[in-house]
């Protein structure tokens, strides 16, 4: 009985041990999570696309415009249907100010870009039939730890004369008559750049 008894202590006290390591061991299954260090510090390129526009004339815009991009790598396609006004893609390396009061931003998703080379796109505006009413083709560079933003608006002004801070350059398009909403508008594309992991704040 002696020898029973004792097997009895000893097996209560090897799970007495068992439970209190597990109490004590919150490890459970081994989950990876990055940190933002590691995050950090692996680069990328990214490029994305702002309409500022009355909201007006926001859905004959939409309707309109085609645009293609090649890093070099990737082919991208993006249309009307790319562009939302959701306010987690409104932070833009472009100065906010180029957008006056009466307009509003629309924006896509930013594109995974190659970290070198170059960005080829090219922006248009279509017909009913597909046909090119207005075209205009950039050639930007790409870095790491860089996101460019192009924007395009319709203004009676040139871009640099709106205090765009942050713009690096701009092209004027033929604005396509359609989109002619008043005397004297013009039609330009602007772009623009900022640092990833340290971005100016305007």
């Amino acid at each position: 009985m002696l020898i029973l008894k004792d097997r009895i202590i000893i097996i209560c006290l090897l799970a007495a041990v068992i439970a209190c390591k597990g109490d004590n061991d919150k490890s459970g299954p081994v989950v990876e999570r990055r940190t933002d260090t590691v995050a950090d510090s692996v680069d990328q390129a990214r490029l994305r696309f702002q309409i500022g526009i009355p909201e007006k004339w926001a859905p004959a815009i939409l309707k309109m415009i085609r645009i293609s991009v090649f890093d070099g790598q990737s082919q991208y396609f993006l249309a009307g249907g790319q562009f939302s006004k959701d306010s987690v893609l409104s932070s833009s390396p472009i100065d906010s100010t180029a957008i006056t009061a009466e307009q509003f931003g629309l924006f896509t998703r930013p594109l995974v870009t190659a970290l070198e080379g170059n960005l080829d796109i090219n922006i248009k505006f279509v017909g009913d039939k597909e046909e090119i009413l207005s075209e205009k083709e950039l050639t930007i560079s790409l870095k790491p730890d860089w996101e460019w933003t192009v924007m395009i608006r319709f203004s009676d002004r040139e871009p640099h004369g709106t205090g765009c801070r942050g713009c690096t350059g701009f092209e004027e398009m033929t604005i396509p008559e359609a989109l002619v909403f008043e005397k004297g508008l013009r039609l330009f594309v602007f772009w623009g750049g900022n640092s990833i992991k340290n971005p100016v704040i305007y």
